[in-house]
C-alpha cells in the first residue's frame, strides 16, 4: 500500500494520526494498541472538526500530568522497547526519535546522550510519534511519499524563548528537502511532524500513480483565514508494473578543466558509493578553448543531497547544474 501526504499546508504529528484515522484506521483498535505503550498522564479526544469549512478528523492529546518530564533519548527508548507494541512499530518509532534527537543535538551543539529533550520528551510528542507508526502499520502502508513542505513564517514561543519559524530543529530536519513558506502566520510544520515524515517517507515532486482507496483529512489545532489547516493523506494500491512510475530521476551536471584522470576516476567511484545510478564524462572545450570535461550524473531524488555534497567536497567544481 502507498501513503502520500500532501504537506503544502503544513504537517504535525497530531495531524498525521488524524488523517490516517480519517482514512480508515479503526479507532478502537488504534486506542488498544496505544495502551500497550504503558504511558500514563494523558487523555485522548478524537472528533470531527472543520477547518475553513472542510470536514476533517481531529486528534487531541490532553495532558493530565502537569509535571514537566525532561526525558532523554535513553528514557524514551526504554519506554518503547519495554512496551508490548509490535516490533515494526517499535523500530519505526525509535528511528524517528533518533533522527529528532540528532537534530536537537546538532542545534544545541552537544552529544545526543547529553541533552534532555523538553519538546520530544513531552507526553504528547511520544503519543504522536508512536501513534503515527501504529496507524501506518494498521493501514498496511509500506511505501510513504510526501509533497513539498510548508514551513510557515513569523516566530514561535518555546522552552528556549522566542524563535523564528521554522524552529532550529525543524530547519535541521528539513535540510535537503523542498520547502516553502506557505500561507498563514506561525508554525505550519512542527519538529515532530517533520521528523515522522522525513524518517519514514520519500519526497516527490508529484503524487505517485496509484489505485486510490481512501483520502483522509487531519485537522490542525488552529484555524487560518488564508487556507484550511488540514493535512491530506491519499491511501492506495500500486501494481508491480507501476513501481517505476514512482521513481523520479535527477540529472546533475558540472564542468571542470582542472581535474586529472586519476582524480576523475576517484570522484566517479565516490559518486557511485553515494547513490549515483550513472556517471558519464563528456570531453568539452572550456573558456579560452581549454580542454575540459562535462560530468553528468543520474540519481534518485532522495540521493541528491549526498551526490551534491560529494561533488563539492571531493571534486574541483565550485557549482553544479
Amino acid at each position: 500500500m502507498i501513503g502520500y501526504f500532501d504537506c503544502e499546508r503544513g504537517i504535525a504529528g497530531d495531524m498525521i494520526i488524524a488523517a490516517m484515522l480519517d482514512a480508515g484506521v479503526k479507532e478502537g483498535e488504534f486506542l488498544r494498541e496505544l495502551k500497550k505503550l504503558n504511558l500514563s498522564g494523558y487523555d485522548i479526544k478524537i472528533y470531527q472538526a472543520k477547518r475553513s469549512n472542510i470536514r476533517a478528523k481531529r486528534f487531541d492529546v490532553i495532558v493530565t500530568d502537569k509535571q514537566e518530564h525532561h526525558r532523554n533519548l535513553s528514557d524514551i527508548t526504554e519506554i518503547i522497547k519495554s512496551s508490548s507494541l509490535s516490533d515494526c512499530t517499535k523500530a519505526r518509532s525509535l528511528e524517528i526519535f533518533n533522527k529528532l534527537g540528532q537534530a536537537e543535538a546538532k542545534v544545541h551543539g552537544c552529544d545526543i546522550s547529553d541533552i534532555h529533550f523538553h519538546e520530544i520528551g513531552a507526553i504528547d510528542s511520544i503519543i504522536d510519534i508512536v501513534g503515527a507508526c501504529i496507524c501506518i502499520e494498521q493501514l498496511e502502508i509500506d511505501r510513504i511519499f510526501y509533497s513539498k513542505i510548508a514551513t510557515g513564517k513569523g516566530t514561535i514561543k518555546c522552552a528556549h524563548g522566542l524563535l523564528p519559524v521554522p524552529a532550529p530543529a525543524t530547519a535541521e530536519l528539513l535540510t535537503g528537502k523542498r520547502i516553502f513558506t506557505g500561507q498563514g502566520e506561525g508554525e505550519l510544520s512542527t519538529p515532530t511532524g517533520v521528523a515522522i515524515i522525513t524518517s519514514l517517507g520519500e519526497q516527490l515532486r508529484a503524487m505517485p500513480e496509484m489505485e486510490l482507496i481512501d483520502v483522509g483529512y487531519g485537522a490542525g489545532a488552529r484555524e487560518y483565514q488564508e487556507q484550511p489547516n488540514v493535512l491530506r493523506v491519499f491511501v492506495g494500491k500500486e501494481r508491480a508494473d507501476d513501481l517505476s512510475d514512482t521513481d523520479e530521476i535527477s540529472v546533475i551536471s558540472f564542468n571542470v578543466d582542472d581535474c586529472t584522470a586519476e582524480h576523475s576516476g576517484f570522484l566517479v567511484d565516490k559518486l557511485f558509493e553515494n547513490g549515483a545510478l550513472d556517471v558519464i564524462q563528456i570531453p568539452a572545450y572550456m573558456k579560452k578553448s581549454r580542454s575540459g570535461t562535462k560530468f553528468e550524473i543520474l540519481s534518485r531524488l532522495s540521493d541528491e543531497p549526498n551526490i551534491i555534497q560529494t561533488i563539492l567536497t571531493t571534486g574541483t567544481s565550485f557549482g553544479i547544474r
